[in-house]
């Protein structure tokens, strides 16, 4: 057993050290050297968070512009009115 774990290891170690496997892939598509890897994908991390919180008073926009329509569509349900949709991909037919 000690003999399989010495060659994997090695061999694991090799592939690290010779930028194949994830860590390669990586580098190749952001385009970067392997010691800026890190700062790249904490600066698309970032830019994802930014375009995300940029994007939530536009989801509100909508869902306020259609609250009328959402009222209008409350069904009674025992002593409460009840809005339930069906999101446009998930709609049955």
């Amino acid at each position: 057993m000690r003999r399989v774990e010495a060659l994997v290891a090695q061999d694991a170690f090799e592939q690290f050290r010779s930028g194949t496997g994830p860590r390669g892939t990586l580098t190749d598509n952001l385009r970067v050297q392997p010691e800026q890897l890190v700062e790249r994908v904490d600066k698309l991390l970032g830019q994802l968070k930014l375009r995300r919180n940029r994007s939530l008073p536009f989801k509100a926009e909508k869902l306020l512009a259609r609250s009328g329509e959402l009222a209008g569509m409350a069904r009674a349900v025992g002593k409460v009115r009840l809005v339930a949709e069906f999101p446009s991909q998930h709609r049955r037919r």
